[in-house]
């Protein structure tokens, strides 16, 4: 990277639908908050947990990927089946 590019992180908000999960449950809730997923908001949607986030990156694509890593951190047998992109991105000042 050159020294005189400045990076400007955005928040981004998304959504990753995710299997696996059966029942939300606080164990589930603090293996997500401990894996770094700190930065969203977990709920139980037609079955399926939905997991929305606001995350800071220098690009979606970076904020996607970091999320699905911390998901699978969490080691709660979360499988990510879909991204929902809600937002495309809110400059970070």
């Amino acid at each position: 990277m050159n020294p005189t590019t400045q990076t400007c992180e955005m928040e981004y908000d998304f959504a990753l639908i995710v299997g696996g999960v059966s029942e939300l449950t606080s164990a589930v809730e603090d293996a997500l908050f401990q894996a770094g997923c700190d930065d969203a908001t977990v709920s139980m949607q037609y079955g399926r947990l939905y997991i929305e986030f606001r995350r800071s990156a220098v690009s979606l694509e970076d904020a996607i990927v970091s999320a699905i890593h911390d998901v699978r951190k969490a080691k709660i047998g979360a499988e990510v089946l879909r991204v929902d992109t809600i937002v495309r991105g809110l400059q970070h000042q």
